[in-house]
């Protein structure tokens, strides 16, 4: 399952609606708040989505050379995709998000913070207060998790969502018989096109330097153990606002070498070692020649 979420103009349209809500983060806490709930909002929507999937593309025409999608990833697709245009993303499409972002702005940004040292670095431990007849629980050192709170559900009750559950259930539902501990191809692929966006960097003196990026980062981090995979794409040229030099990062467990990140894969443009045909000069036999059509193409 592949959803890509488009962050900057261009084709496919941007997602402003989700793209705006994200940069809204007026503080390193609240840039991570927002990013786990916006991972966990997605989850329960997705998997909301994926349950009556038959039923939202039901009554969407297909072009004569297409069939039915069989898959269910393919039919999430076509869902994400039908109406799309050059200058926006289809109701479908919007819709979905609007939902996200409902569920994602009724949480209580912050009930209670539990700063834990570990290694000489502090871990946010987001929590909800417990409930009279529910014993607290426990934050786990090595694998932070994120638990929210809503204000209200329609009928009243408060909703509790926490992230590693919300994605549990959602890959319960994908795969037969799923276990954290076991090992398992992605099944859930978050792709975030021309996510520079996200890296512009803030610092202030309580903070220090941080990023929504750096902050999304770490949400992800919380479900590491998961088959959920995420790409971060950019046209950008700057390497370094995806993997910053280890002494400068703004992760102290970076700089300790307790984690590592993983090397960004740059894909060159096409023609990069072609050698130019300089008119006058090049000749039919020439630009059709082995020499000549070897070096175009992308460098392998």
């Amino acid at each position: 399952m592949v959803q890509a979420l488009i962050l900057k103009p261009g084709f496919p349209a941007a997602d402003e609606n989700v793209r705006d809500w994200f940069l809204q983060s007026r503080t390193k806490l609240e840039a991570f708040t927002r990013a786990g709930a916006f991972l966990c909002a997605l989850f329960v929507a997705v998997l909301d989505c994926l349950q009556h999937i038959d039923d939202q593309i039901a009554g969407i025409e297909l072009p004569p050379y297409e069939d039915q999608p069989d898959l269910i990833a393919a039919k999430f697709r076509l869902l994400m995709t039908v109406g799309q245009t050059f200058s926006q993303q289809g109701q479908r499409r919007r819709e979905f998000y609007d939902g996200v972002l409902r569920i994602a702005n009724n949480v209580r940004f912050l009930d209670i913070i539990v700063i834990e040292a570990i290694h000489q670095t502090t871990l946010y431990q987001l929590w909800s207060p417990p409930q009279p007849s529910t014993p607290p629980r426990k934050p786990m050192p090595a694998s932070p998790g994120l638990s929210f709170n809503t204000v209200r559900s329609a009928d009243g009750w408060d909703v509790r969502y926490d992230l590693k559950e919300e994605l549990g259930k959602l890959m319960i539902y994908l795969i037969e018989g799923f276990n954290v501990l076991h090992d398992y191809p992605p099944a859930i692929i978050l792709s975030f096109d021309e996510a520079h966006t996200l890296t512009e960097a803030s610092t202030d003196d309580v903070d220090g330097l941080w990023s929504t990026f750096s902050e999304l980062r770490r949400a992800l981090r919380v479900i590491h153990s998961f088959p959920c995979f995420s790409v971060f794409l950019s046209t950008t040229g700057k390497v370094q606002q995806f993997t910053p030099d280890a002494l400068h990062d703004i992760s102290t467990r970076l700089q300790e070498g307790l984690l590592s990140l993983i090397p960004p894969f740059c894909e060159l443009g096409f023609d990069q070692l072609a050698e130019k045909a300089i008119n006058g000069k090049a000749t039919l036999e020439y630009v059709s020649s082995l020499s000549f059509m070897a070096k175009l193409g992308r460098p392998l």
